[in-house]
């Protein structure tokens, strides 16, 4: 059985109507989908009330993999309605986010509701469960067991926390820039390659949630290498086109954090050199992996980002990112174990140029296979300038259909040939 797709618009199935659509599904990221009708069939069923900004968009897929119920891929509020027209044709797109997309317009609190300097970090001190507090501090808990939100809490995020995972590295730090949006601060330990956010449709419950929300320690997905490949010029020959980019414009091989406020000495009395503590290669408080000397040690497991930043200079010449990361109104660094974590994430990644591999497979093949986080094995020809072997792990992906070919494919399939797994928790 082929796969096929479902699509339902405020509770209404308007599959038959739809002439093109796609989902995108990004790990740590919102959930995006959107669908194209004819103005004039949506005219047709809804009259004066069709659906806007605000609806609620629900696409479904199902085929031999997945099964024969209808499986949501996507539930998401409608941002935007589009109406575009010529003089032969005239359709209306709707785009629309999952419940993820809420977080940009949520400060974090505290326990107490206190946004403007939060201790929710040094509270909490691991990346999912200082989310779980935000989480909760912003919407009313009662239902679910625990305290009243607090005084001017936001309220429902329309997401049900169902797994927190147990927290393997301390996040304690200061300075952070408050106040800060829970989608800045979910960035921020994300970054630190700690923290796995997943947020999976659901139909609506008793509260109106529909979402499912759950977090990890950056390591979401299930090994699927043994049997799950894609390939192109070789073996199953399913993959029918690829992007590979090398990119060095990002590149970093002298990464120097400086932590605020500055703070006055006898000897520079405005503060205008001296900053309450930063963060670079020699860092006795680095934890695993240790060091970042500028010269090579005897092993390289035990200075693994030393050895880097010291080829990369010696390739690609010195180049150097400055980040200052200030704070309002707290006057002491007493730990910053998150910005050292982050300082080592970035300066791994950054000290060579990315590989950033994007793979289409065949039409009506993958759906159902594997999901954002998990591991793979992907494969290509030799002759495209040696080729790739090995497992990869999926960021994202989309999923679209048109009514010329009505079978979905999945495309665009991100997955990163020089894998973030260099760096061990």
């Amino acid at each position: 059985m082929g796969t096929i797709a479902t699509v339902v618009l405020d509770d209404v199935d308007v599959t038959e109507l739809a002439v093109s659509g796609s989902v995108v599904r990004s790990l740590n990221r919102v959930g995006l989908a959107s669908v194209k009708f004819p103005a004039s069939k949506l005219t047709d069923l809804y009259g004066t009330t069709v659906p806007n900004a605000g609806s609620y968009l629900k696409v479904y897929f199902e085929n031999s993999t997945l099964g024969t119920t209808p499986v949501l891929w996507h539930h998401g509020r409608v941002m935007s309605r589009e109406i575009t027209g010529d003089r032969q044709s005239m359709y209306v797109e709707f785009n629309s986010a999952d419940p993820l997309e809420l977080w940009q317009w949520r400060p974090v609190r505290d326990d107490d509701g206190d946004f403007s300097l939060p201790e929710i970090i040094q509270t909490y001190e691991f990346a999912p469960q200082i989310v779980q507090a935000m989480f909760n501090n912003s919407v009313d808990t009662t239902l679910g067991g625990g305290g009243p939100p607090p005084t001017d809490a936001e309220g429902p995020l329309r997401m049900v926390l169902n797994s927190v995972a147990g927290g393997v590295k301390t996040m304690i730090g200061a300075p952070t820039d408050w106040p800060m949006t829970m989608a800045e601060l979910a960035t921020l330990l994300i970054s630190t390659g700690l923290l796995d956010i997943v947020v999976t449709p659901i139909e609506f419950d008793a509260f109106d949630n529909y979402g499912q929300l759950d977090l990890y320690n950056g390591d979401y997905g299930t090994d699927l290498t043994g049997s799950v490949t894609l390939s192109y010029g070789m073996s199953d020959f399913n993959v029918q086109a690829f992007r590979w980019m090398t990119d060095m414009t990002s590149m970093c091989n002298k990464l120097w954090y400086y932590l605020g406020p500055r703070v006055g000495t006898a000897d520079d009395p405005p503060g205008d050199q001296h900053w309450r503590a930063n963060i670079q290669g020699d860092d006795p408080g680095l934890f695993y992996p240790p060091g970042g000397q500028l010269s090579p040690p005897a092993s390289a497991t035990n200075n693994q980002i030393g050895v880097r930043d010291y080829l990369s200079r010696q390739t690609y010449d010195v180049r150097m990112d400055i980040r200052i990361y200030d704070s309002r109104g707290t006057e002491a660094v007493v730990a910053h174990d998150l910005y050292r974590r982050l300082w080592q994430d970035e300066q791994f990644l950054r000290a060579y140029p990315r590989e950033l591999l994007h793979v289409t497979p065949n039409r009506d093949f993958g759906i159902g296979l594997f999901d954002i986080g998990d591991l793979i094995s992907v494969e290509i020809v030799p002759e495209a300038l040696g080729g790739i072997s090995g497992g990869q792990r999926v960021y994202g992906y989309t999923i679209s259909w048109d009514s010329d070919d009505s079978v979905p494919a999945m495309s665009e399939l991100q997955v990163s040939s020089d894998n973030e797994g260099g760096i061990s928790t």
